[in-house]
């Protein structure tokens, strides 16, 4: 597993390159105009729109050629345009072999999982080689665990792993019961019983949580 992510997406997005891309998808198949816009008319548009910014800096007045101003309402767009181009170029370039087996992307942000490294430097590899504007950076995995947008995402590869973390999790809902009701009929202590039996579960469970359970008669 590993995430990519973007250096300073934002202010690196190729302005008349992306804008090209926009009116390239809006005007296909020979289509002359687009919501009552002519092609020309749009690019105009698009123009006036990214290229119109300026601000001030010590006196002076700058204008803003390229990138994208943060906190432009355009710029989110701007963006997913930009990285859907890189990513379908770089899947496009590559065997089938080097794919990811996994790809989700959220704006400058990928996270990928892979059968093996080389595969993963080479998707890695292809995606920096797709813009000179668009620069990824890469975060690899540590102790079969991954954070990615503030989610530990683990590889669960152990079937012992599994069992016991379901395990736990069958200790704190039995816990959880013991807790909002003192007496516990055996019905509800037969049916967890049985739960813990279906999925396999370690066998202490059960009587781990039942041992000073008060139990009244079904």
């Amino acid at each position: 597993m590993s995430s990519f992510g973007v250096k300073s997406l934002f202010t690196n997005i190729p302005l008349k390159f992306t804008t090209n891309l926009i009116v390239k998808s809006l005007f296909h198949d020979c289509c002359t105009q687009f919501q009552g816009i002519s092609q020309n008319q749009m690019k105009k548009l698009l123009k006036w729109i990214c290229q119109s910014t300026t601000f001030q800096f010590n006196g002076k007045f700058y204008k803003q050629i390229d990138g994208v101003a943060m906190g432009s309402p355009i710029a989110p767009l701007l963006a997913d345009v930009i990285m859907n181009y890189v990513v379908d170029q770089a899947l496009t370039k590559i065997d089938v072999q080097n794919k990811p087996i996994i790809l989700c992307c959220y704006v400058d942000d990928i996270f990928v999982a892979f059968n093996d490294m080389s595969a993963l430097d080479i998707f890695f590899n292809t995606l920096n080689s797709v813009h000179n504007n668009i620069t990824f950076t890469k975060e690899l995995e540590c102790g079969d665990s991954l954070a990615f947008l503030d989610v530990l995402t683990e590889k669960n590869l152990r079937p012992e792993y599994k069992q016991q973390r379901i395990g736990n999790l069958l200790i704190l809902a039995c816990t959880r019961i013991k807790q909002v009701s003192f007496l516990t009929t055996k019905r509800e202590i037969l049916y967890l019983d049985y739960l813990t039996g279906l999925i396999k579960a370690p066998a202490y469970i059960m009587p781990y949580t039942m041992n000073s359970w008060t139990l009244k008669a079904c």
